[in-house]
This record gives C-alpha cells, sequence and structure tokens, in this order.
C-alpha cells in the first residue's frame, strides 16, 4: 500500500498556515508543516535537517482514543482535545486530554506504515482528579 506524505514549508509569515496544515493533515501517509522565519534564518538548516529526518522515517498516522467510560449529557458534547489529532514522527510528543467520568481506560489505534497497532492504557481510581481546577 502507498500513501502520499505532504511536507509542506513556508518562509515568513505572509502564507495561509492554516490551509499548508489542512493540506499536510490530508496526506493518507502523513505530513508535516513547517515555518522558516525570516527573522531568524540561522535556524532554517536545522529546521531542512528535520524535514529531512522525517522523511526518512515511518509516520504515526490514524491516531484515535476510544475512551471508556460513562458520558451522561453534559458531556456528550466534550470533545477530545485536540479534536483532531496530527500525523506524529519520532521524538514528537503529543497529549490529548477529555473530561468523562469513571474513565479509568483509553484504547489508543494507529496506523504505521499500513499496519494498524492498538494499545490500550489504565489508570488507577487513585491518580483520578475531583474538583474544578485544571492544571495547563
Amino acid at each position: 500500500m502507498h500513501c502520499d506524505r505532504i511536507f509542506a514549508c513556508s518562509i515568513g509569515n505572509v502564507a495561509n498556515k492554516h490551509s499548508l496544515k489542512q493540506l499536510a493533515r490530508g496526506a493518507q501517509g502523513g505530513g508535516l508543516v513547517t515555518i522558516f522565519d525570516s527573522n531568524y534564518r540561522s535556524r532554517w538548516k536545522t529546521k531542512v535537517l528535520n524535514i529531512l529526518e522525517h522523511v526518512r522515517q515511518p509516520c504515526v498516522t490514524n491516531i484515535s482514543i476510544e475512551w471508556d467510560g460513562r458520558i451522561d449529557e453534559e458531556q456528550k458534547f466534550n470533545m477530545q482535545a485536540p479534536k483532531m489529532i496530527r500525523s506524529l514522527f519520532n521524538g514528537m510528543r503529543l497529549s490529548v486530554y477529555r473530561f468523562i467520568k469513571n474513565c479509568h481506560k483509553a484504547t489508543l489505534t494507529v496506523t504505521i506504515d499500513g499496519q494498524e497497532f492498538v494499545t490500550t492504557v489504565f489508570n488507577s481510581v487513585i491518580t483520578t482528579t475531583i474538583g474544578r481546577i485544571l492544571h495547563c
């Protein structure tokens, strides 16, 4: 199975960054957007080397999370954040959040080079936070 990957670049702040991100997100094989700031040309070499490194490695795509818990009427419209999960390459990190009652299990499904991987993450009742404070 062959999937196209898109690596979009922009120089300066005149490009439509939203359109570039949508273009990269729509690639079946994954994509990435890199913005080159014309005020910091000394960082361009590092960014180009990072792009070339990402081109050579597999990409994690089609990332989805199935949250196991009780969703009541109040929580029905609370989606996870971020709603759409971008493609990931080696060394990239991502945190995904959702407020849901009694959720002690989440199942992560991803595709890497056309092969699907599934893993389940559990947490204990001890680590559950109750209250109105959110740590960001």
